[in-house]
């Protein structure tokens, strides 16, 4: 029963998914890196159930989307204009990149979870996100519950921040208790569901192209 609600909350990402492919056309640009990392999040949970049904190992593919996760979430954020200065863009994917490979080459491998830059990056997330409300909440007039940005950052907040919470309980063997492992599982799984709808709720009210433009 619990693996079956793990599915279920896993791949409630197929409604943000399909809710992309719908309204491709319509969606204005600098907002496709968000579309992209939602297709990849449900491409990585299929080959992900896919290897641990076949090797019994799904932690190559799931380190390389962590990356790739990273970085286009930062594209995102840099499309939505929160770095103000043109060169922190390419410094930010730089670092993001050389912490993966650290891990992965120097200080752990490719075979095991690399823990400290799920940490990492997923922090970066959490204050992007947060920059990113400060600027909407000052900036904007508009209803923010249909707001495709406010949706976006406090769905991320929630979820990465109790990633981070669980990488580091495993990291410092905080999770030795298996009830309180588990308890920890059960609220990050629910959390990925609560952030799954909101992430298709944004696709639904990501602002259209504009349909001409003016020259002038």
């Amino acid at each position: 029963m619990n693996y079956t609600i793990t599915l279920i909350c896993t791949f409630s990402i197929v409604i943000a998914a399909v809710t992309g492919l719908i309204r491709f056309k319509k969606i204005d640009q600098p907002y496709q890196p968000f579309l992209l990392f939602i297709w990849l999040s449900f491409f990585n949970e299929c080959l992900s159930v896919l290897l641990a049904y076949t090797i019994r190992n799904n932690v190559i593919n799931n380190n390389i989307f962590f990356l790739l996760q990273a970085l286009i979430i930062t594209w995102q954020f840099n499309n939505l204009k929160l770095f103000g200065q043109k060169h922190l863009f390419p410094i930010l994917l730089a670092l993001l990149s050389a912490g993966w490979l650290s891990e992965i080459l120097i200080f752990s491998s490719i075979n095991r979870f690399c823990s400290y830059f799920i940490v990492a990056h997923s922090f970066f997330i959490v204050l992007f996100s947060i920059s990113m409300l400060n600027r909407l909440i000052v900036n904007e007039s508009i209803h923010l519950l249909t707001n495709s940005i406010f949706l976006i950052c406090i769905a991320f907040i929630i979820y990465f921040t109790l990633a981070i919470l669980t990488e580091i309980f495993w990291l410092y063997g905080l999770n030795e208790s298996s009830a309180f492992a588990s308890n920890i599982q059960r609220i990050l799984r629910y959390a990925n569901l609560f952030a799954n709808l909101l992430y298709a709720l944004a696709v639904v009210w990501m602002p259209a192209r504009p349909r001409f433009i003016l020259l002038s």
